[in-house]
């Protein structure tokens, strides 16, 4: 993207300066481009996961979007729903285990008893640290705690 008089060009395209038409190609001299006052542009964007874009700034050819909070309560019901399903699908994978078990199978496996285990305790562990967070910070950095249960199981 570029930049020219204020104005983002996303794509390329013919351009009429100072009564001179330019085709799109110009876009690939960049030593033209200099010449005509369009500069390199790119934009910060925000994450959306928890904040809306807000009014944009240009500095230096750069453009940021100001963050705008969304709000703490979804984005906590978004992150429990996410924890269930997580716990689901690996608990998914050991359910076997005990359907054996119930039809006059093998026995679980102790290790697999404190796996299973182990994947609820850290569930409810995440669930009350996303219940108790107030402010989105909080929040923020709860998300990035990941259950890491998918790759370590407990032997």
């Amino acid at each position: 993207m570029w930049l020219q008089n204020g104005t983002i060009i996303k794509t390329p395209r013919t351009l009429t300066i100072d009564n001179v038409t330019y085709p799109s190609a110009v876009f690939r001299d960049t030593d033209l481009l200099a010449t005509l006052g369009i500069t390199p542009y790119s934009e910060v964007k925000v994450n959306q996961r928890y904040y809306w874009e807000g009014e944009l700034t240009v500095t230096d050819g750069v453009g940021t979007y100001a963050e705008i909070d969304k709000d703490v309560d979804q984005l906590k019901e978004g992150m429990l729903s996410t924890i269930n399903s997580q716990v689901s699908s690996i608990q998914g994978g050991i359910d076997w285990y005990w359907s054996r078990a119930s039809k006059g199978g093998k026995a679980v496996p102790a290790a697999i008893k404190k796996y299973a285990a182990t994947i609820y305790a850290e569930q409810v562990t995440k669930e009350a640290e996303i219940k108790c967070s107030m402010k989105l910070h909080l929040t923020l950095q709860l998300e990035k705690l990941k259950l890491v249960l998918r790759t370590r199981m407990v032997q």
